[in-house]
């Protein structure tokens, strides 16, 4: 906390000095930018000026100017969302839906605007980029339910509450894996000492909190008045009558995904090929890491055709010796302490200008000491001459002595010969200028004792820094240098440059620290909610990965370590942990290969290889999604002219490239290739027949589907499924051998005698073909009764 500490002693020793923001001063700057922007002699000379405020005041409007960017994107994003959950057909697109979707994104990002801004945390231009960054997140949460939505089996039935729980199961812990993940990586970086990232982060932060509690209530509570309207048969919304239509033949991205894209990542020399050129990206970066420097300069922030630009080209081309002016200020004036302090303003000021650091300084008790030697050389002189004779005979012997005098100040420092000398001295010609180096209680009159004054400075040059590094060193110099001066009040070093060297002081350890610190809490969320360290050391492995891609590339794109590419950095972490823990998350639950559901027959145990397709294809078209909506909400910031928002869209861009590379081909290989072995639910701890005694027979069933009876209606009697399935060979693969079973439940007739005979279920609902039609073979219901996790992600 040293530079808080080190601000709020400054701006309260000076803050009258630096006062500057007031209502005339601004009005005065108005209109002097206005002159000299209009100033023309006979078209060959013109004006450059550079107010206070033109910083400042250019770089907000730069920013300001592209907020229609920002609606651009949104409606991009919008159209990208009824496209990507949506079908073709004009009645079945999920129009309300996105729109719902949407509408809880907007949500999230007023409620945590006026929540920080309700708590005083500064909002600043750079702040407008909240919406686009929520809108990227949250569209990846609804992508996410949708998915898992369609990826139920059709066994379940036509029951609501029992398809939105089975939906839930799964995608809400994917989302709370990547909605803690991102709140825990924004909320370290809001421990920063710098306030401009520290204010982002909390706002960040508190935003990914809303949005996930406006996805898993409003857009949740939304999605299934939806599909209350639309009905068993529906799957789609649309602004029309709810109308059955017919299922589409056309492909979707799912069957794309297992048809093609599965099948070509897990052929072995296709892994090899990913394996290449992950590493030779990976040596790539690491070389542009090893040279990625840290520089920043706050012309950056303004536009090139503005007229502070205007004026720092004029000024270096014209002026390159003038150096950078700083100020060296000092208070209060202690009259007690006069001949210290004036002695230590002497020796401070001679100490920097030996110290190569200025080209010039202007020193008023410097020129003061000059002033009264020229013109009172009589009654103060460095020395007084002593002269002796001394008779010798005839010989006159003349004797001339020089005797220094060190304390001869006290005879001029006394406090009233001291401030009528230097109202002698600020009203003569030499030194008029010092004027406004003081600050008086009261106006300054000439031939008059000088009026009380709290606070006074000493102007200089600083020659130009090359790099970053002698910034901060040369701040630091004149710092010690002022530190040390022995002056009684408070000191301060101070130039309007100094805003940015203190940026370039603190932003390395503060970048290193900060990420370090989310990639520990990603870890530690990661291990707690997909419980497993293999899994979770694995995703921190691909955000690893995936930073030192981005930090190598930004080297080769020309971006430096500076205050925005850390802050872009910092939220990478939380961005791109989210393909990651999807795809890991999705591995660990998988327990039933690609093959094996198109054969429709369930196994106990397969390889990482099989679950690692099994993933992709259950998980991977929401990723794809996620990541190109994210990509496209920055897409429009390419059209900025603003350094802040052309930042934003190089980093983001490479953070969805690389971190859509390592989640989707990357982890999936190296998971084939020896991943950890499935999570066990708690259902799948004991045999099927111990539930059966803690619960009764049929009492899940009941509890999900109704009683038997409307299983017997949906499904029809044991007798048609075994003349439909053949053989009870797959629940001996399921549940263990045929006579366990047997033994624990009794034989089959048992499940008559509980639900009558067969013949009364044909009397109630008709033949069996008829909810054979509508809810297809009953093999579906037998794969939920095993792992719940292949009732979530199998299509």
């Amino acid at each position: 906390m040293e530079l808080e500490r080190t601000s709020l002693s400054s701006w309260e020793a000076f803050g009258e000095i630096l006062k500057a923001s007031n209502p005339v001063n601004l009005e005065w700057e108005e209109k002097l930018v206005e002159v000299v922007q209009n100033f023309s002699f006979h078209g060959q000379v013109r004006g450059f000026v550079q107010a206070a405020k033109s910083f400042e005041e250019v770089a907000e409007h730069s920013i300001w100017k592209d907020v229609p960017l920002l609606a651009a994107s949104f409606v991009a994003m919008y159209i990208f969302v009824i496209l990507a959950i949506g079908n073709q057909h004009p009645i079945t697109h999920r129009v309300i839906l996105a729109l719902c979707g949407m509408t809880s994104i907007m949500m999230a990002v007023c409620v945590a605007i006026s929540l920080c801004s309700a708590i005083g945390l500064p909002y600043s231009p750079v702040h407008n980029i909240l919406p686009i960054l929520l809108q990227g997140l949250g569209v990846d949460d609804l992508f996410v339910i949708l998915q898992c939505w369609d990826s139920l089996p059709d066994g379940l039935g036509p029951s609501l509450p029992v398809r939105l729980g089975k939906t839930m199961r799964h995608a809400g812990v994917a989302v709370t894996i990547t909605s803690l993940t991102d709140f825990a990586a924004f909320s370290v970086g809001s421990t920063t000492v710098l306030p401009c990232l520290r204010s982002f982060c909390l706002y960040a932060a508190l935003g990914v909190l809303c949005t996930y509690l406006f996805q898993l209530s409003f857009f949740l509570a939304c999605f299934s008045l939806v599909q209350r309207r639309l009905g068993t048969h529906s799957e789609a919304d649309g602004f029309g009558r709810c109308i059955p239509t017919k299922t589409s033949s056309e492909p979707d991205l799912s069957d794309t995904f297992q048809r093609r894209f599965c099948t070509a990542l897990f052929w072995k020399p296709i892994k090899a090929v990913v394996i290449l050129i992950s590493l030779a990206l990976l040596g790539l970066n690491l070389y542009g890491l090893w040279n990625l420097r840290q520089e920043f300069d706050v012309t950056w922030f303004v536009p090139a055709d503005s007229y502070i630009s205007k004026f720092l080209s004029a000024h270096r081309r014209y002026f390159p010796d003038r150096g950078l002016i700083g100020h060296a200020f000092f208070g209060p004036w202690s009259y007690t302490c006069v001949t210290e302090d004036y002695s230590a303003l002497v020796n401070t000021s001679d100490r920097l200008e030996q110290s190569g650091l200025l080209l010039n300084l202007e020193s008023w008790p410097v020129k003061l000491q000059a002033w009264n030697e020229e013109y009172f050389p009589r009654e103060e002189g460095r020395f007084i001459q002593l002269v002796l004779y001394l008779l010798h005979s005839n010989n006159h012997l003349l004797i001339l002595i020089f005797l220094p005098v060190p304390d001869l100040l006290n005879r001029i420092l006394p406090p009233r010969n001291f401030t009528q000398r230097l109202s002698r001295f600020l009203s003569s010609p030499s030194g008029a200028k010092y004027q406004r180096d003081f600050h008086f209680s009261s106006p300054l009159s000439c031939d008059e004792d000088l009026p009380p004054f709290t606070a006074f400075r000493l102007t200089f040059n600083m020659r130009l820094p090359s790099s970053s590094r002698e910034k901060v060193q040369t701040m630091n110099a004149l710092r010690e240098i002022l530190d040390s001066s022995g002056y009684s009040g408070h000191t301060l070093a101070w130039s309007p440059y100094f805003a940015g060297w203190e940026t370039d002081r603190f932003i390395e350890t503060e970048l290193w620290s900060n990420m370090g610190l989310a990639m520990l809490c990603v870890l530690l969320v990661t291990i707690v909610l997909i419980a497993h360290p293999g899994a979770a050391f694995s995703v921190l492995a691909m955000v690893c990965l995936t930073l030192v891609d981005v930090a190598g590339t930004m080297y080769l794109w020309g971006l430096t370590i500076e205050i925005v590419t850390s802050l872009n950095l910092i939220l990478a972490v939380g961005l791109c942990v989210d393909y990651s823990a999807h795809m890991a998350h999705s591995f660990m639950i998988q327990r039933h290969s690609l093959r094996e559901e198109r054969a429709e027959a369930a196994v106990n145990a397969i390889g990482p290889a099989e679950r690692a397709e099994a993933a992709v294809n259950a998980i991977g078209p929401a990723v794809l999604k996620g990541g190109l909506s994210t990509m496209l909400s920055f897409m429009f910031l390419a059209l900025s002219v603003s350094y802040v928002f052309d930042v934003f869209f190089k980093v983001f861009l490479l953070t969805c490239l690389y971190g859509l590379f390592n989640a989707m081909l990357l982890l999936p290989v190296l998971l084939s290739l020896g991943g950890p072995k499935p999570l066990t639910l708690a259902t799948e701890n004991g045999p099927t027949s111990d539930q059966e005694k803690e619960n009764g027979p049929t009492s899940d069933p009941e509890k999900e589907n109704g009683p038997t009876s409307e299983q017997e209606k949906e499904n029809g009697p044991t007798s048609d499924q075994e003349k439909e399935n053949g053989p009870t060979s797959d629940p001996e693969k399921e549940n263990g051998p045929t006579s366990d079973p047997e033994k624990e439940n009794g034989p089959t007739s048992d499940p008559e005698k509980e639900n009558g005979p067969t013949s009364d279920p044909e009397k109630e609902n008709g033949p069996t073909s008829d909810p054979e039609k509508e809810n297809g073979p009953t093999s579906d219901p037998e794969k939920e009764k095993g792992p719940t996790s292949y009732s979530v992600y199998t299509a």
